[in-house]
């Protein structure tokens, strides 16, 4: 069901689950790019996909996470991917007490660097000149490891998600791509269980910064996920699947 921006998935009826995960999308994505997290973990999680696209900015995006958790009863584990990672530990940051564990995934919390801002720019210039594609195959390289090919099952899983989205949407949430700060000092200073996700072909995450970074946590840990590129729920989805499951455990 559809309800306040928030999706339910509810599994089993058999027994009253007391656990649950709130999964926050990265951006111009929604609740698809989890399927196959559905599939591992709702038969003992009450599972939760937050709707940010209607949110205009940081703000919003964390308020629509805090009126969810507060209607909640049971542990909170709060789980974010890339755009959707930003807004868990900010959410974390300002409000630690109201999660049991966090779990972040493709994202790295310090600041874009001027090169990347630029072509942020180069992209909302385009954009909003009319020239306007949400996902094309000259990007694809940027989303996933050489072994993806542009016909590949998994990309048009992603482009039937993202192509759908429309102009203002996309330029309202790479505002929030770019309005991005370093977070690494308070984040560093987190005590509450976290997991940090990474790719090793990533281009839009240094994993080596996320594994230098967590181990300076006080309960935290890193698992890299080896030939696969940031969209690892398309690419690697029963390895993101273990990879939950195993530390959840």
């Amino acid at each position: 069901m559809i309800k306040n921006k928030v999706k339910y998935y509810h599994g089993s009826k058999k027994k009253m689950k007391t656990k649950n995960i709130i999964f926050i999308s990265g951006m111009l994505l929604d609740s698809r790019m989890w399927q196959h997290q559905v599939l591992s973990l709702s038969e003992d999680y009450n599972l939760y996909f937050i709707d940010y696209k209607p949110a205009r900015n940081l703000d919003e995006c964390l308020k629509l996470v805090d009126d969810l958790i507060q209607s909640l009863s049971g542990e909170i584990i709060l789980v974010g991917f890339s755009l959707g990672g930003v807004i868990s530990y900010e959410y974390a940051i300002k409000y630690p007490e109201n999660i049991y564990r966090l779990i972040l995934m493709g994202i790295s919390p310090n600041e874009y660097s001027e090169q990347d801002q630029n072509k942020f720019s180069l992209m909302k210039k385009s954009a909003m000149k009319g020239e306007f594609q949400a996902l094309s195959n000259k990007q694809l390289p940027i989303y996933f490891s050489n072994k993806v090919v542009s016909d590949s099952r998994v990309v048009q899983e992603l482009k039937s998600i993202v192509n759908d989205c429309s102009r203002e949407l996309f330029l309202s949430q790479l505002e929030l791509v770019q309005n991005k700060t370093d977070r690494t000092k308070e984040i560093t200073n987190l005590e509450l269980p976290t997991l940090w996700i990474c790719s090793d072909k990533d281009q839009l995450v240094d994993f080596r910064h996320i594994q230098e970074m967590s181990n300076k946590m006080k309960n935290s840990k890193t698992s890299l996920i080896e030939g696969c590129g940031h969209m690892m729920t398309f690419e690697k989805p029963d390895e993101v699947s273990e990879l939950l499951l195993d530390w959840l455990e």
